[in-house]
């Protein structure tokens, strides 16, 4: 290749990278990849196939013409999806047991006779007219291949029926920018997670008696179980009051059916995986959840389901666990280091927030204790003062109630009184007696704004 061809072909990829990098979503910049791609390597179509949950490659967008060199509706062929290296789109996904993580760029002139185990053949012939030539380069993450972007027949336009090395490079070149672009997609998306989480604990700070801990358990389950994840199950576990770890959230991709079947009681601490991981306060991970399968309660639906992976973690603070956080995969997943940092990040994030609100309820009750002390304390001194005070005025008052009734027997003795100085005299005495009363009750009325009977009191006590 000469030198100036060379630049000119650097240049059209520093092009094509500056138009994919302005766009915003994952969704855009597919569709403008596909476009670019075909527009630059004259194909009659071309395809990015993403990794799903239950451990295939589906297709996420399609950009073509069919035999009559009309448009290609997107929805053609939706469900189109392929096992790691199944038929050609497939052959670039490595298998999951495989030893390293990254598949290899597919490339044929001789589709039919290179790959005859084509498994969509009849469907493509019969849309495309024709299989002649391939390229299906991997779109590989930080620690594995997750998809792929494939390009299938020169366009006639092209007058060729071949693709070129050089088209292999350029397509991987793409493959490239498409794959970071996701990746860097995915990493955003985290660090939103991360971001709401500390919203939560400053909501948290601020306002303790509206805090619902059940909201933020499940916005955690729903976000882990989100397309940019690979786990398809995510369930929070705190413990309850005995020995037991009950469900605070749980989620599955939105797929609320797929639950269905579970045993979600309580797990006692140290029992089964999750009352183990709490108890030892300990990770594990199971990339072959068959391996120990006897240890799990729901045995039955983990076959059901065909899940294959299993990893829990606990929520651990400062050494003390306060719950567990379990996900499953429906694949075989090795829980590469970006994902296991994620759920290590979210584990931390969950655990502080649960201390939080346990620390808030134990500083509610500590409150609620010392106010009811506090108020008993302060009753039982009224107590003991009206008690105290009752009992200086009712001895007072009992001595002057007797001598008032020694004081009438005598008057009522002197014949040389009438009845109206009679009278006078025991209505002086009557009001003098009044009177202290009412000094009496405003004294108490001041002190307490509970109002006494003293009348009755004084009467109750002469009776006795």
């Amino acid at each position: 290749m000469d030198t100036q061809k060379l630049r000119d072909q650097l240049h059209n990829l520093n092009e094509v990278s500056r138009n994919l990098l302005r766009c915003q979503t994952v969704e855009e910049i597919i569709e403008k990849a596909l476009a670019e791609v075909r527009r630059r390597l004259n194909t009659q179509v071309a395809s990015i196939f993403l990794l799903s949950k239950d451990g295939v490659i589906k297709r996420v967008g399609i950009d073509g013409v069919d035999k009559d060199n009309h448009p290609i509706d997107k929805n053609w062929f939706r469900d189109e999806q392929y096992q790691p290296e199944e038929s050609f789109s497939g052959k670039a996904i490595p298998a999951f047991e495989a030893e390293y993580g990254y598949g290899e760029p597919q490339y044929s002139n001789d589709l039919l006779a290179d790959y005859p185990s084509m498994i969509n053949e009849n469907p493509y012939l019969q849309k495309l007219g024709q299989l002649k030539c391939g390229i299906s380069v991997p779109l590989n993450g930080p620690n594995t291949t997750f998809g792929t972007i494939e390009v299938l027949n020169k366009s006639a336009e092209a007058n060729q029926d071949k693709f070129s090395l050089e088209d292999v490079y350029w397509l991987t070149q793409i493959g490239t920018i498409v794959a970071n672009f996701i990746v860097e997609n995915r990493r955003k998306e985290r660090f939103r997670i991360y971001k709401k989480l500390l919203e939560y604990l400053v909501t948290l700070e601020n306002d303790y008696r509206n805090f619902k801990l059940s909201e933020v358990c499940q916005f955690v389950v729903e976000k882990v179980t989100t397309d940019f994840t690979p786990y398809k199950v995510c369930i929070i576990r705190i413990p309850d009051e005995g020995d037991g770890l009950n469900i605070m959230g749980k989620s599955c991709d939105g797929d609320e059916d797929f639950l269905e079947g579970r045993k979600d009681g309580s797990i006692k601490s140290g029992s089964q995986i999750v009352g183990e991981v709490y108890k030892s306060k300990q990770p594990k991970i199971l990339p072959d959840i068959g391996e120990e399968i006897h240890k799990f309660n729901n045995k039955e639906w983990i076959e059901n389901k065909k899940l294959k992976s299993f990893a829990c973690l606990p929520l651990l603070i400062q050494n003390e666990c306060v719950g567990t956080i379990s996900v499953y995969t429906q694949y075989h997943y090795k829980f590469y280091n970006n994902y296991w940092v994620f759920l290590d990040t979210i584990a931390l994030y969950v655990a502080a927030i649960i201390t939080r609100v346990k620390m808030s309820e134990e500083f509610r009750q500590i409150r609620q204790e010392r106010n009811d002390i506090r108020e008993s304390f302060l009753n039982a001194s009224v107590l003991v003062s009206y008690d105290q005070m009752s009992k200086n005025i009712l001895h007072q008052y009992k001595n002057k109630l007797i001598s008032f009734s020694q004081f009438l027997e005598t008057i009522s003795a002197e014949d040389r009184l009438s009845n109206k100085e009679r009278a006078r005299i025991v209505a002086e005495q009557k009001e003098s007696i009044d009177q202290q009363i009412e000094e009496i009750k405003q004294e108490l009325e001041i002190t307490n704004n509970q109002s006494i009977d003293i009348n009755q009191t004084l009467k109750e006590v002469v009776r006795g």
